[in-house]
């Protein structure tokens, strides 16, 4: 998988869980751990922030995770940093944006 596979499967997994809403922007929040990730998915629709939970199938979910920790290990290894959260926003028109969190998590004991 190239980091462009795993940005796409990051957007796949996103959009599967807004189903057939319609969407100006799709947020997924994604906390990464050792060897799993925890996600908030929402969108904005007409400025309102809407949960995203329509069900995925478990490859569209396990291919997003998958794409997190290899975004993880790139980083790590090109820069020593640990990132340790992804905030990944898509956009109708396929553009999207990618920002990560180097803070370690309150109370998180590795």
């Amino acid at each position: 998988m190239t980091i462009e596979d795993a940005y796409r499967a990051i957007a796949r997994n996103l959009v599967a869980s807004i189903g057939d809403e319609e969407w100006d922007e799709a947020i997924d929040e994604i906390r990464v751990l050792d060897n799993s990730c925890r996600s908030r998915r929402w969108y904005i629709r007409n400025g309102e922030k809407i949960p995203a939970t329509c069900d995925r199938s478990i490859e569209i979910s396990s291919a997003s995770s998958k794409a997190v920790m290899l975004i993880r290990d790139e980083i790590s290894s090109s820069s020593g940093g640990r990132v340790w959260g992804v905030t990944f926003r898509l956009y109708p028109n396929g553009k999207f944006g990618i920002d990560f969190d180097y803070e370690k998590p309150d109370g998180y004991m590795e």
